[in-house]
């Protein structure tokens, strides 16, 4: 059995999410965005991101679930991977979900979809970004209909069907965890929560130390893992910042954490 690391697979959503009309934003050096003002008459991108978050939180890709690996053409993967309900009847299948009714057992990490009334069609899916809690509110974060940490208002019409990820899942031997990185600890120092807002020398918190982690493990960082911005740290942002040609301010924004996921 695998772990779902929730707490991975929220972050990503945060950091590769946000609120503008079109293509917001997204991992530009792993999965492109599926764009439905392109010709793509009824598809957006939606399923495309809950699949990421769900392999950025351990879900591994295979041969029946795996966006085209090296990352080419956006929509270039599995129908589980790109479509709304493949992607539903696929966790079911592989018994990585199961339906809920109750949305105060929705967790960060497990999905809403959109049920179309009329139709009787899943038409579209968001990610749960935080723990439900006792005022019921369902912070979520989605593609296509763009929308970071916002509370869950179901469209009129719709109704809302709650896939709730189990914390651990079966998977066999055709599984590949990490594609697309050199290995598993490449994969798992990547997936990390490197916060909303950009870091700033002098904190200290968990942000700070996940970010020590991953330059540690990519070579521009040597001192100690404590969660401490200290002129080390600083010094090794600036360092991979002049190497992938960004900013050198030795501040990671979201220019800086986008590379660090997948550099």
């Amino acid at each position: 059995m695998t772990v779902y690391n929730r707490d991975a697979a929220a972050a990503y959503a945060i950091q590769f999410s946000d609120e503008k009309k079109g293509n917001g934003k997204y991992n530009k050096d792993g999965f492109g965005f599926i764009s439905s003002e392109a010709g793509n008459s009824g598809r957006g991108d939606c399923t495309n991101f809950a699949s990421q978050c769900l392999w950025a939180g351990g879900h591994p890709m295979m041969e029946a679930w795996t966006n085209t690996t090296p990352y080419a053409r956006p929509g270039t993967g599995t129908t589980t991977w790109n479509s709304t309900n493949s992607l539903r009847n696929f966790l079911i299948r592989k018994e990585w979900a199961t339906a809920i009714d109750n949305k105060h057992d929705l967790k960060r990490g497990d999905l809403v979809y959109s049920y179309n009334k009329e139709s009787k069609a899943y038409t579209h899916v968001v990610i749960v970004c935080r723990d439900v809690e006792s005022d019921g509110k369902i912070y979520i974060c989605g593609h296509t209909a763009n929308q970071r940490d916002k509370v869950r208002v179901t469209p009129k019409g719709y109704s809302d069907y709650y896939l709730h990820l189990f914390d651990s899942f079966p998977t066999d031997e055709t599984a590949v965890f990490h594609a697309g990185y050199n290995n598993q600890s490449d994969f798992d120092s990547a997936m990390s929560d490197y916060g909303k807002e950009t870091l700033h020398p002098g904190e200290t918190n968990n942000y700070v130390k996940n970010l020590q982690n991953r330059l540690n493990y990519l070579g521009y960082y040597s001192g100690p893992i404590n969660g401490y911005f200290d002129t080390a740290t600083e010094n090794a942002v600036i360092a991979f910042q002049k190497h992938y040609n960004l900013t050198a301010d030795g501040l990671p924004g979201w220019k800086t954490k986008n590379k660090l996921y997948h550099p």
